[in-house]
């Protein structure tokens, strides 16, 4: 048995420099080692470690600034990178070798002298390697900081069924040896590209592993989990706080913090996302994520005492951050809008069957405007007004009243519909969407599902459309439509039975949305009655300063 010893209860007054930076390579295979940037204290160790794994490059990398914030306070920081990548030997195939690697670099750290216990932490991929790290259970990691991250391979890249082709297509290209990032008149034709398959070869790990579900049992440890409304990840990186939470039990130390960002626009200290500006109480920054990674650290890896709430919000709309004891609130209910003849969204059913109908033709698609879209495409992100599609005859569309008083959605959102096509098998695509009293129609969130084998007659269809913290003002109506795609976020259903993937021929299909009487189409929002009134700031001030900080508590590793 090995036994990590204590440090002294305290040292002396004042933040502590760092020692060193040391740069090791170590070995996970005969020929192939890792670059491992290692940040010290001055002080000797054991030290409590923060542990991260990246694929873009760990010197002068975009993670660097963390050891300039958290060794200061008494924390290694151990950076490297992924194999094949920066310094690092051999070849980068994503996701394939990133725990095994992990694994031997731990068994490596937990030889050296200095180490105490390891807090993993990681933003999008290696916020993935990180919990991939975490279902191992290896006993040298005691908690993680995950920042726009996913556990789960199918539904990060299988949102609803179809293919997130804008983000990952475009990943692949520019990160994940698929032969560098195109123009965007480059990218608008590889888009349209097919069959798609030849191009996502790269991503045959991907592929492998999305058929594998991630074990939230075996991942034990404590998670602060990080990410923004306007995230094309921010849905796993939910998936991941639910799971966990419900795996471990409303006592293990599940933590979420969410910001109105876009994709690691939390990092820059962004508040603009498409045409809205959250103002300046929105704004984190580098100061901030370190700020709150170090008090979970201190928690988890120190032993202090819990200062944060459980959960931190930020509600759009009112442009303010909440606190709460979980996410969705407790005290949140869900409440229906019922999709109506002439395209009404009534908060009633009506007992009279009606009938929508349309022609979606995959060869002239919906085209993206807006939503939580990848920021690779910055100028087509974030709530857009929908307005310049209203001319499109492909889409059924349905309008509610305004609004007697305020709107606050507090959770997930989903569309239940009723629908028959003269197809094998199909898409539907919702988008829910706000419409101000001067007509403006903003995105707030939009889903897909995608049915590879429709059943004859009348289909019920979920449609995920996400979560949201946000506020609509009286006067403000709900809008829902209804389609066969949103290209080119999601790749399109050729309508012929065949896998989207591999086919070469796209055929139109017609489209029925039944809605009152036996078949009640609706919208379901999760929502709260009112908001606590007292606010909470999006992060106590990260200038505060230790005087002293406490023991690392031994651990024993069998």
């Amino acid at each position: 048995m090995l036994l990590f010893p204590l440090l002294l209860l305290c040292l002396p007054a004042g933040l502590l420099q760092a020692q060193q930076t040391d740069t090791v390579r170590i070995a996970v295979e005969p020929q192939v080692e890792l670059l491992t940037i290692i940040h010290l204290p001055q002080e000797e160790g054991p030290h409590p470690v923060v542990f991260l794994r990246n694929p873009y490059r760990t010197r002068g990398g975009p993670m660097e600034w963390l050891a300039e914030r958290l060794v200061p306070h008494g924390y290694a920081v151990v950076e490297q990178d992924v194999r094949g990548t920066g310094g690092s030997g051999g070849t980068f195939i994503p996701f394939r070798f990133d725990v095994p690697d992990g694994i031997a670099t731990l068994d490596w750290l937990m030889e050296q002298h200095w180490v105490g216990p390891v807090g993993l932490l990681g933003v999008s991929y290696s916020g993935w390697a990180a919990y991939a790290l975490a279902e191992t259970g290896h006993p040298a990691v005691w908690a993680m900081v995950v920042g726009n991250a996913w556990a789960e391979m199918e539904p990060f890249m299988f949102p609803g069924g179809a293919f997130h082709l804008q983000a990952h297509l475009t990943w692949l290209m520019g990160f994940g040896g698929g032969g560098g990032m195109p123009s965007q008149a480059g990218l608008d034709s590889l888009f349209h590209t097919l069959p798609l398959a030849p191009l996502l070869e790269p991503a045959s790990a991907l592929m492998e592993m999305a058929d594998r579900p991630y074990r939230w049992d075996a991942a034990r440890v404590p998670a602060l989990h990080i990410t923004g409304w306007h995230d094309y990840i921010y849905r796993d990186a939910l998936r991941g706080y639910e799971a966990l939470r419900a795996t471990q039990g409303p006592h293990g130390s599940q933590r979420l913090i969410i910001g109105p960002w876009s994709h690691n626009q939390e990092l820059s200290g962004g508040t603009q996302v498409g045409d809205v500006d959250f103002g300046p109480v929105a704004a984190a920054g580098r100061d901030s994520i370190a700020a709150w990674s170090r008090r979970f650290f201190d928690v988890h890896l120190r032993g202090l005492p819990e200062t944060d709430p459980p959960v931190r919000v930020f509600v759009m709309g009112k442009n303010a951050w909440r606190a709460f004891d979980h996410w969705p609130p407790s005290a949140a209910e869900t409440r229906v809008w019922y999709l109506a003849e002439s395209g009404e969204l009534r908060d009633r059913s009506r007992e009279e069957a009606g009938v929508t109908t349309f022609e979606y033709d995959p060869e002239n698609p919906m085209p993206t405007l807006g939503g939580v879209n990848s920021h690779f495409f910055p100028q087509n992100l974030g709530p857009l007004d929908q307005r310049p599609l209203d001319a499109r005859t492909d889409v059924a569309t349905f309008v509610g009243s305004a609004l007697d008083r305020p709107l606050i959605m507090a959770g997930p959102a989903r569309a239940v519909l009723y629908l028959e096509a003269d197809a094998p098998s199909t898409d539907v695509a919702v988008k829910l969407i706000s419409v101000a009293p001067d007509g403006t129609a903003r995105l707030m969130e939009d889903g897909i599902r995608r049915l590879p084998r429709l059943h004859p007659g009348v289909n019920e269809v979920h449609v995920d459309l996400g979560q949201r913290a946000l506020r609509l003002e009286p006067g403000m109506r709900l809008r829902v439509d209804v389609t066969g795609g949103n290209f080119p976020k999601f790749d399109r259903n050729p309508n012929t039975g065949e896998d989207p993937l591999l086919a070469i021929t796209l055929r139109p299909v017609r489209l029925s949305l039944y809605h009152g009487g036996p078949h009640r189409s609706r919208l379901e929002v999760v929502s709260l009655r009112e908001l606590d009134a007292a606010p909470t700031s999006a992060a106590p001030p990260p200038g505060r300063r230790d005087s002293t900080w406490p023991n690392v508590r031994a651990k024993e590793i069998k």
